[in-house]
């Protein structure tokens, strides 16, 4: 910007530059060029390809940085997409281990019932020594505490895999949304998506 404004400086208003200002002019519009893509030419002293410059140097200086924000993206898209895959096959086996575990949790707290009513139906019946009964009912709520804790670091291990899922689905989602914008030269567009989570922290 600043070399553009150097510039528009030693254009007059017809589209020439003084002879003294041409060595000046010609290397500014080679760094231009170069840059920013556009095709400026000095010829036999008159600036041409120049006719909005401000505004062509504008759009290209925002191609340029939507072109450079989606390269620093672009690994996170491709890791992405690898560890997509890979979490979707973790979330599938852990869906399978809950149900599992979900399982034998639930055998888990019929046999502590079972063991409760076999008690009762020891007391009812009048079986003075119930001491094997206590013991059948202790091990079988250990067995429950036991299974709970085992449920719940599998579905906690689940969450996990699921919330890697939707991490990569968005990180996907953002970069195609933000290179199909950038296709459309809604280079706007491509700032507003790559950088809306960075500000969210800001």
């Amino acid at each position: 910007k600043r070399l553009a404004a150097e510039l528009e400086n030693l254009i007059d208003a017809d589209g020439r530059v003084a002879e003294e200002d041409q060595k000046r002019a010609d290397f500014i519009i080679n760094e231009l060029n170069q840059a920013l893509g556009l095709e400026m030419q000095l010829v036999d002293g008159l600036v041409t390809g120049q006719e909005n410059l401000k505004d062509s140097i504008d759009e290209a200086i925002r191609a340029k940085e939507a072109q450079l924000l989606l390269e620093a993206q672009e690994q996170v898209y491709l890791d992405a997409l690898q560890r997509k895959n890979e979490a979707i096959q973790a979330a599938v086996e852990s869906e399978k281990q809950l149900e599992v575990q979900e399982h034998l949790l639930a055998q888990a707290n019929e046999e502590l019932t079972a063991a409760w009513d076999a008690y009762r139906d020891a007391q009812a019946n009048g079986i003075d020594d119930l001491s094997g009964y206590t013991l059948a009912i202790a091990d079988a709520e250990q067995k429950v505490a036991k299974m709970e804790g085992t449920l719940s670091d599998v579905s906690a291990a689940h969450e996990a895999n699921l919330e890697v899922v939707a991490q990569c689905t968005n990180d996907i989602i953002k970069y195609q949304d933000a290179q199909a914008a950038a296709l459309e030269g809604d280079y706007e567009r491509v700032r507003e998506i790559l950088l809306k989570d960075a500000q969210s922290f800001v």
